[in-house]
């Protein structure tokens, strides 16, 4: 069989020599016959390692005395097998909690609790109990030197804790993982089907159950469906053989041949070959890998030249060391070469996995700086001088203080599989996948907290708590906006400086482990900004869904419009946005909505102007923005007023309506003269899209609306308000629409879409003329 168990090594056969006892202390609760006959069965299950068997009984004593000491003892060291650590943390140190009288814990104890917080990665109190249990072994103790070995491992695991990786890892989970050993993943190439090896009982009865209580083992086929993996089945008869372990190795040729283990010469390496659906009866390799000695794993190069494989060929003593062998001109295999001892070590080298190029051997190790168990390494080969580098560790989450072996990667690393006894086991070794930490997009509002005013150009730092060198930095955009990719499962600490590199504010952004790179997070910031800062970034004027803005700017400078398009569920991106002169009909500036729904105009106006901006989408009503050019400020106005002086930025937003029975929309770019029902002659550009709209949608009927401020009586108001929504109706009839499918309301001042308060950017921008459909 491929399994191998570094719970215990050489402490194993002294340990269980004489580590549990067939006779049942006195307890206060139960019937001491009955524990005693529970006790006996679950250590001939333990001395026969069917530790799933071996707990049950002891969990049943537990369930006649929770507090039992022996039950305690013997259930946690079984659940170490089975489960992992947690668990059998939870046993151990409630043994240890509540020793009987003398107050003694058995003179292993100390042991099983190191292994327990070492497999928990919990070193320091691994180290410790490490220690107690060093106390009682005599210097010439043979175990001496196995403990300190495993002290070492720990030193090595707070290294490794200390540098995380940005990958984590995910148990496959049911039904590819069960409470048994599954191990070996292969992936073909097109990732629908996953080959793995396991000791799953299910369906599994008589001979084809071991002596341990789990199956020997089989080679099984999930397939992808929908992003989900089926049901596990046992390959054909081909592959599998009956009382015989059968592992697969590696899949190559295209998915074609399949590199197989077969517990036959002491575990040796064969080869399959598809035929159509199915696969031939494995065959040998060659002569080098099905040998009298253990030859459990192996990996051919894509070109089916070179091989590496684990043997325990030449080993004095016992352990597994990597192999390679090449193709002659003859096509026969060269005598195996054992790599360099940078790469053996006096511990187990095995499953070796070679990268697309057949540069990069990945293999796990007991030996190097291994934080306990088989960790996974990774050696790069130089072609040029003809040398493998010094082998690297992967850390966490790669490998852990337990058995991590049977790496696998894609070509991009961007999804690898491994198989481990760490915690989050369904029981015994699983498969875990392991990925990259997806990013995060982060976007954001940079403003002044006492005026609401964006910030433009500030400095925006981002510096991962654990890893100065993740880190990221930008200046918000003339919109004082932010937007950039953060790699999740990191705490950062954020800092907003101004242009001349103070620091204004301070702050800590956590992002939370992403799968992909799709999540988005916002955070707005608010800063106290200095007053002479403020005078500089309030040079703009915002409005939110007005279709008239007046504002004094000075023309020979760069002028920016620019706005957000929405309706009533969101952005819109992909709209046609133009901005023409207001006496002109011809297009100035042409753009489209972002994927934020934003567009923008920059341009240098020469001479003050008005200008209309119009918004095109289909399926939605025709959106206009009218944005004049202001000649006279009242500075005795409001502060909305005094904020509209001489800027050369408009952030116009607005919000587009569908066409639907109901749906309003202000016409922008229509006038009147002055207390008159008369149009301007530039009214008439909106008016004739207005036009070409009914045209194009033969069935809608509308109301034209007229809409005044509150300047005057509202008798008069309602009286001009009709008058000019008339006249935009006779406008319309007279370019051949037909008269019933138009009808002219006068509001007056009845309906105001902002506030009167003020003149500008108020009172202006309630007198106008509205559209609404009500038929279609």
């Amino acid at each position: 069989m491929k399994r191998h168990y570094t719970l215990v090594s050489l402490l194993g056969l002294i340990l269980f020599a004489g580590l549990f006892t067939d006779v049942v202390a006195q307890s206060e609760k139960g019937n001491k016959g009955q524990m005693n006959r529970l006790l006996k069965r679950g250590n001939k299950y333990f001395a026969a390692e069917d530790y799933h068997k071996a707990l049950a009984q002891y969990e049943q004593i537990l369930k006649i005395d929770s507090l039992y000491p022996q039950g305690l003892y013997q259930a946690g060291i079984s659940r170490l097998w089975v489960f992992g650590s947690k668990s059998a943390l939870q046993y151990l140190t409630t043994y240890e909690n509540n020793l009987q009288l003398d107050g003694k814990p058995d003179k292993h104890f100390y042991y099983w609790l190191g292994r327990a917080y070492h497999l928990d990665s919990q070193f320091d109190k691994a180290i410790a109990s490490y220690n107690k249990y060093l106390e009682n072994l005599s210097r010439n103790d043979s175990r001496q030197e196995e403990v300190r070995k495993l002290i070492l491992q720990t030193q090595f695991g707070k290294v490794y804790q200390s540098r995380p990786t940005d990958y984590y890892s995910v148990t496959l989970g049911a039904p590819l993982n069960s409470t048994y050993s599954d191990h070996s993943p292969v992936l073909t190439s097109d990732r629908q089907t996953l080959i793995f090896t396991s000791r799953r009982t299910e369906n599994k009865q008589g001979d084809e159950i071991t002596p341990k209580g789990d199956s020997y083992e089989n080679v099984y086929v999930s397939s992808n469906e929908n992003g989900i993996w089926t049901k596990p089945k046992l390959m054909d008869r081909n592959i599998n053989s009956r009382r015989q372990h059968t592992s697969n190795v590696q899949l190559f040729d295209n998915d074609n041949k399949m590199l197989v283990y077969k517990s036959v010469n002491f575990g040796s390496l064969f080869m399959s070959q598809k035929e159509g659906s199915s696969w031939s009866k494995p065959k040998k390799f060659n002569n080098y890998l099905n040998t009298a000695r253990f030859e459990p794993n192996g990996f051919v190069i894509k070109d089916e030249s070179v091989v590496y494989f684990a043997s325990g060929r030449e080993s004095k003593n016992g352990n597994l060391d990597l192999f390679v062998s090449r193709k002659t001109e003859d096509s026969t295999w060269s005598e195996p070469e054992r790599l360099p001892a940078l790469i053996n070590t006096d511990a187990d080298e095995d499953a070796p996995f070679v990268s697309a190029d057949g540069n990069t051997l990945y293999f796990s190790s007991r030996g190097h700086d291994s934080m306990g168990g088989y960790d996974i390494f990774k050696t790069t080969y130089s072609p040029g001088s003809r040398t493998w580098s010094k082998p690297l560790n992967l850390g966490f989450p790669f490998s852990t203080p337990a058995d991590d072996i049977y790496f696998v990667t894609d070509s991009l690393n961007t999804i690898s599989y491994v198989t481990s006894n760490r915690n989050g086991t369904t029981g015994e070794e699983d498969i875990f996948t392991i990925k990259p930490f997806g990013n995060v997009n982060v976007k954001g509002l940079i403003t002044d907290r006492r005026s609401g005013i964006p910030l433009q150009d500030f400095t925006m730092n981002f510096t991962a708590q654990r890893k100065a060198d993740v880190k990221s930095s930008l200046q918000t955009s003339e919109e004082g906006r932010y937007t950039l990719q953060l790699r999740s499962n990191y705490n950062y600490n954020v800092e907003i400086k101004n242009a001349e590199g103070d620091v204004l504010l301070l702050d800590v952004l956590n992002i939370p482990l992403a799968e992909s790179d799709t999540s988005v997070i916002v955070r707005n910031y608010q800063v106290n900004l200095p007053s002479d800062d403020l005078a500089l970034q309030g040079q703009r004027i915002r409005v939110e869904n007005l279709n008239l803005v007046k504002m004094q700017y000075r023309p020979a400078d760069s002028l920016t419009i620019r706005g957000v398009v929405s309706d009533a569920s969101g952005i819109i991106e992909g709209a046609q946005v133009i901005i023409r002169r207001e006496d002109s009909r011809e297009t100035l500036l042409n753009t489209n909505t972002d994927d934020e729904g934003q567009y923008v105009f920059r341009f240098i106006p020469g001479e003050p102007r008005d200008f209309i901006v119009e918004v095109y989408k289909d399926g939605y009503l025709l959106n206009s923005i009218a944005v004049l050019y202001n000649e006279k400020v009242d500075f005795q106005g409001s502060t909305v007023e005094l904020k509209s002086t001489m800027v050369n930025s408009v952030d116009a937003s607005t919000r587009m309506t569908q066409i639907q029975v109901g749906a309003k929309q202000v016409l922008g770019g229509v006038y009147f003269e002055f207390n008159s029902a008369k149009l301007l002659a530039e009214s008439s550009i909106a008016l004739d899209k207005l036009f070409q709209f009914l045209k194009d949608n033969t069935t809608v009927t509308m109301e034209v609306g007229g809409h005044t401020d509150n300047i005057g009586t509202p008798e008069v108001n309602k009286s001009i308000s009709t008058q000019r929504a008339q006249s935009v109706v006779n406008y319309l009839v007279k370019k051949g629409i037909t008269r019933r499918r138009l009808t002219a309301v006068g509001y007056g001042e009845e309906q105001p879409i902002t506030s009167n308060e003020t003149s500008l950017n108020g009172r202006d921008v309630n007198r106008r003329v509205e559209v609404t459909i009500l038929s279609k």
